[in-house]
């Protein structure tokens, strides 16, 4: 069977605690001595044999929301519950997280377990990123012409270029990070130069609305002349922001000022992050 299922007592037995709720229409139930509930997770097929439960079986379905609709099409009395992630969150959940706790003003490792020593892990899914993957790496201006280049930022990508005069190429993360890793593939135009700027202010939809200039502590790539390495302190008004509907995340920019277009090998942008807790710290790229 496809669905993961459980099952709940026809007449649970109450506890001692009073409640006192709407009235509300009878919960659905298909048999006399018991009720059914029944998970839906993403990647569920639901063919005839599922969908001959959600109609004559199942009380109350779990679904992935990307199943809504086709659940409400073959069983419109059947009330779907949404669940979300409790114990682990990632994705759209983590950035979501990491925006209220910064809006509201709390920590935001106060959602997250900590172990007291140091621990070594591993581990993968689906939904899960490297942590030297950007999360989100946009070509365009300020206020239209963006161009997704995110998939750059894995190894074996197609090729791009940084943007033409006026316009910039801006790179994302969740987190603040020291250090960008870039692989050039040619050199360009001698004319070409980029200002390496940060995001400090954002607008009520979250869109970056001021640039400073981002001071470099080393820079082995003598000015994206060659492959190399950018590396800076994150500065304390650096705020998390969107470009063209990506998460809220920290962006920082190069925008170019001088003619002709540098091509770079896979565009291989790479971010690398100091993590400091208490009295641990570690690089979360050699994770």
């Amino acid at each position: 069977m496809s669905f993961a299922s459980a099952t709940i007592p026809a007449n649970p037995v109450p506890t001692s605690a009073s409640l006192t709720v709407a009235p509300t229409t009878a919960p659905t139930q298909h048999y006399q001595h018991i009720r059914v509930a029944m998970l839906a997770y993403f990647g569920t097929p639901i063919g005839p044999y599922e969908t001959n439960l959600l109609r004559k079986s199942v009380d109350l379905v779990i679904p992935s929301l990307s199943y809504l609709n086709q659940i409400d099409s073959v069983a419109s009395g059947t009330p779907p519950m949404i669940y979300t992630n409790v114990s682990n969150i990632y994705g759209e959940l983590l950035t979501d997280w990491l925006n209220y706790a910064d809006r509201k003003g709390f920590n935001r490792e106060g959602a997250f377990y900590h172990v007291n020593k140091a621990t070594p892990f591993s581990g993968d899914s689906g939904s899960s990123k490297p942590v030297n993957w950007f999360w989100s790496i946009q070509r365009g201006r300020d206020t239209h012409g963006w161009l997704d280049l995110t998939q750059v930022t894995k190894s074996g990508a197609p090729s791009g270029t940084f943007a033409p005069t006026g316009q910039s190429i801006v790179l994302g993360y969740p987190e603040k990070f020291h250090e960008i890793n870039l692989n050039l593939k040619s050199l360009g135009s001698k004319t070409w130069s980029a200002e390496l700027e940060y995001s400090t202010a954002r607008d009520a939809q979250g869109r970056p609305t001021g640039w400073k200039s981002l001071r470099t502590l080393t820079d082995t790539s003598r000015g994206l002349k060659k492959s190399g390495t950018r590396t800076f302190d994150p500065p304390s008004d650096w705020r998390t922001s969107k470009v063209t509907g990506s998460d809220y995340l920290y962006q920082v920019r190069f925008r170019t000022t001088g003619i002709g277009i540098r091509t770079s090998r896979h565009l291989r942008f790479w971010p690398r992050l100091r993590v400091r807790s208490g009295d641990y710290s570690w690089d979360d790229s050699r994770l």
